[in-house]
Order: structure tokens, then sequence, then C-alpha cells
């Protein structure tokens, strides 16, 4: 045999070692930290949430008006509740609220006399219309 296609199969023979630890290495770590990504951790923020709505049909969506994140926030909602609909607005029985500042949220549920079903939780609440 050929000196250099000998040196050639050791050189190629010392590499795959190192890349078999390597590719444990990467597995390892995708399977260590399952659902770090950021939609996946948004949606861990609905889990208390979630068991007070319905499983389907519309309901309202209200979040900080100044927000920089605003609409990103509006469209993650939408999808981690899917197949609910979120309507931009105050008229539905439910409402999905999503506010950095519990000020604002508070005054928001008293100015349109809502109940609130689940408070802030990484700034995530449900509330209802009080019935009169």
């Amino acid at each position: 045999m050929n000196l250099k296609k000998l040196a050639a199969i050791i050189l190629f023979m010392s590499f795959i070692p190192t890349a078999i630890l390597y590719l444990n290495k990467v597995k390892l770590q995708l399977f260590q930290y399952p659902n770090t990504d950021e939609l996946s951790l948004y949606d861990s923020s609905f889990a208390d949430i979630k068991k007070n709505m319905p499983g389907r049909g519309m309901i309202g969506y209200m979040a900080d008006p100044d927000r920089y994140f605003a609409l990103k926030k509006y469209y993650q909602t939408q999808y981690v509740l899917a197949p609910l609909i979120l309507a931009r607005d105050t008229s539905r029985d439910l409402i999905v609220c999503n506010f950095s500042d519990r000020n604002k949220f508070y005054e928001f549920v008293r100015k349109n006399n809502l109940a609130i079903l689940n408070d802030l939780k990484n700034q995530v609440a449900l509330v209802k219309k009080n019935n009169r």
C-alpha cells in the first residue's frame, strides 16, 4: 500500500473518535435543556390561565399600548393559545392581558369593570367581564 494512502487512512481514523465525542456532547446539550427556546418559555407562562379558557372560540386581548414588542407578544400569544382566536379589543367575555406594568393592569381592570381570574404572573393575566 502506498505510504500516502496509509497516512491518509490513519489521519482519517484518528478523527473518528473526536467526531463521535463531539456529536455526543451536542446531543447531550440538546436533550439536557429541552424547551428553552423563547416560544417554549413564553408558552409556559400561560400554564395557569389556560385552565380557565375554552378550547375554542374568540377571546379578547389587551396589552401595554406603549410596549416596544407589543405586536410580537400579540402574535406569540395567538400562537400559544391556538386554536383560540385573539381579538384585540375588550368586548369579549374573557380577555387575556399582557402588561409589564402592574399599575396599568389594575387601572385597566378598574376602568373596564373586570374581574381577575388569574392575576399577573410573568406579565400575563386572564380577566372576565363583571355581570351586573
